[in-house]
């Protein structure tokens, strides 16, 4: 049966995919819909304060340094978007407030912070809103010098005179007012610095030495001392690298010779910082960090968008995983397409020279939010995630505009905050040019399916065939899904029919992304299970859209015992209802639904 969804259609194509419960399952990390700074999208689940700003930033009285990003200036601009109103001005130079303003944030949201930690030599040491001179490079009176260890008594009031910041005193800011990372309210995560091979640009008026693979190796493993000294729980982030260059050679530095055994600066990293795990003896690097942004020809244009352009923005992605697409950057018209694909790429280096470490994307961003384009690449990302197994990924800038309904259709898609599910499972398109696809399920049981299949093409619609393998056959499907037509979520459902012994056949619209939910019907009836030592039943009931509900227990007389109320939330609920009867018993749940009985004993 083929079911025509919204939209016109021009043209037609056939597309075959194949998803399979059993294949390929690993957990999906909830640390893949993250933010760089980003206050205004709720559902985040790691923010991170990061970015060149944080290379300078003094935690003693918020200032930082612009940099190349605006005229090299000192200033107290940070804590202006980090408040947003909520923190007065008096209290912008307060020791800590950026760090408080943005870690409270991150738990009233139920996100956890990562923090970038400064280690490129020097911070702002005033907020003079004035450039700082390449006369002033530093030492100078406009920096202050970074030192790991303080070596004597630490204090949440420090001096602001000595031209000094200790970085071991700034940890231990956070863990005296928030606790260790192992704690509900900890710090969970710090990052060593920000972009290390464009140290040297960004900060002209600090340095003019570019990083040298042995400053950059050192500096970063004594970081991760002090990190762990101070925070045994806390995990450990880096190298942060800006993009190829960096994770070449680091910008072609000047003892990369010195390291020519290697393949790339990616591996000489994770190599000495195991070595120096070994002889530390604890781990010091926990999440191996980079970040992507495209190089693909015409993504980053404002311009208006047209069909290339769009094409090109949706079909980068394929550059983090997929081995058949070649991508039109100066990457590979140097040579370098071997190093593609990105993510297996880098995965193998880790499991070679420091395995155990996890893989973190901390800055990307495709463009266009406003456009369709920007949706289906996010959207896109969020599944290549998903499905290579990346541990963090922070989006980078405002989460708005079919960006935002990209994170929303993972993570919001009803509106009632019901998400993808977090077990993947293997999903294969036979085109993967015009389209892919990304599947996952709640629970090892695969009672529901979900999947998110994009149709990338602009003139012409999908004939989609979705043939599921496995232990269960689903009975009911509906989706969820986005189009050209608005940035808003939209909901079609499914006729029972619409799906036959596992394969659902639908027609899927030009720049659309659809999220479909498969459910095995026969496997979510309502369950009861008797919890002996609290006098207690427990109901298992997996409902399809958020409601309420009444369970009424009667005995086999027709006695009532129990009448409750309840609200359900769409998909699995668990209900406790004190029981103290015995013998044969029946429980009614009754929605605006339907009404289900079942019979169960209590002994």
């Amino acid at each position: 049966m083929c079911l025509t969804s919204v939209g016109s259609v021009r043209a037609q194509m056939p597309v075959n995919y194949t998803i399979n419960t059993s294949q390929e399952r690993n957990p999906i990390s909830k640390y893949i819909y993250g933010m760089n700074m980003e206050t205004s999208y709720p559902l985040a689940t790691v923010r991170r304060l990061g970015g060149n700003r944080l290379s300078t930033y003094n935690w003693e009285t918020n200032y930082s340094n612009a940099g190349a990003d605006y005229f090299y200036q000192n200033d107290s601009y940070l804590p202006s978007p980090l408040a947003l109103n909520v923190l007065p001005v008096s209290d912008y130079t307060k020791a800590g407030s950026c760090l408080k303003t943005f870690h409270d944030a991150s738990l009233a949201q139920g996100a956890i912070s990562l923090i970038t930690l400064p280690m490129i030599g020097s911070v702002a040491n005033d907020g003079n809103v004035t450039p700082v001179t390449s006369a002033q490079v530093a030492p100078s009176s406009r920096w202050a010098t970074v030192i790991n260890t303080k070596g004597s008594a630490f204090t949440l009031t420090p001096n602001t005179t000595d031209n000094v910041i200790y970085t071991d005193e700034e940890i231990n800011f956070l863990t005296t007012t928030y606790g260790l990372a192992s704690t509900p309210t900890g710090v969970k995560g710090y990052i060593m610095d920000n972009e290390p091979g464009a140290w040297v640009t960004q900060f002209a008026t600090m340095r003019t030495n570019p990083v040298t693979y042995n400053e950059l190796l050192t500096k970063s493993i004594n970081l991760a001392k002090t990190i762990k000294l101070m925070d045994p729980s806390a995990l450990v982030f880096g190298s942060e690298s800006y993009g190829f260059n960096e994770w070449w050679n680091l910008q072609n530095a000047a003892d990369a010779g010195n390291y020519s055994g290697d393949h790339w600066f990616i591996d000489t990293y994770l190599k000495q910082m195991q070595l120096a795990g070994i002889a530390a003896q604890k781990r010091l690097l926990d999440v191996f960090t980079l970040h992507y942004y495209s190089q693909v020809n015409n993504i980053n244009s404002n311009a208006p968008q047209t069909f290339a352009s769009r094409d090109d923005r949706m079909q980068c992605t394929r550059t983090l995983w997929d081995p058949t697409y070649t991508e039109n950057s100066w990457i590979t018209q140097l040579g370098f397409g071997s190093e593609f694909p990105l993510i297996p790429h880098i995965k193998n280096s880790i499991n070679t020279y420091y395995p155990g470490t996890m893989l973190g994307i901390t800055e990307y961003d495709f463009g266009a939010h406003a456009d369709i384009s920007g949706g289906i690449a996010e959207a896109d990302a969020l599944g290549i995630f998903s499905r290579n197994e990346v541990d963090y990924a922070t989006i980078f800038g405002p989460v708005d505009g079919y960006v935002k309904t990209a994170f929303d259709l993972y993570l919001n898609y009803d509106g009632n905050q019901s998400k993808y599910g977090s077990i993947k499972v293997q999903a294969i398109s036979n085109n993967v040019t015009n389209s892919t696809i990304y599947a996952s399920i709640n629970n090892v049981s695969g009672t529901v399916l979900h999947s998110i299949v994009n149709n990338k093409n602009g003139t012409t619609a999908i004939n989609a065939t979705i043939s599921i393998q496995g232990k269960i056959t689903y009975d009911h499907v509906e989706a969820y899904y986005f189009d050209q037509t608005s940035n808003s979520i939209k909901y079609v459902t499914l006729p029972l029919s619409a799906i036959n012994n596992n394969v659902l056949t639908y027609q899927i619209p030009s720049y659309s992304v659809y999220h479909f939910i498969f459910t095995d019907l026969k496997q979510t009836e309502m369950k009861i299970s008797e919890i002996t030592d609290k006098q207690a039943i427990e109901i298992s009931y997996y409902s399809p859209k958020t409601t309420s509900g009444i369970i009424c227990i009667t005995d086999v007389s027709g006695r009532r015992l129990v009448k409750q109320t309840f609200n359900l939330i769409k998909g699995y609920n668990t209900l406790s209802i004190p029981l103290k009867q015995t013998g044969i018993l029946i429980a009614t749940l009754t929605t605006d639904a339907e009404n289900i009985s079942k019979k169960f004993m209590m002994y």
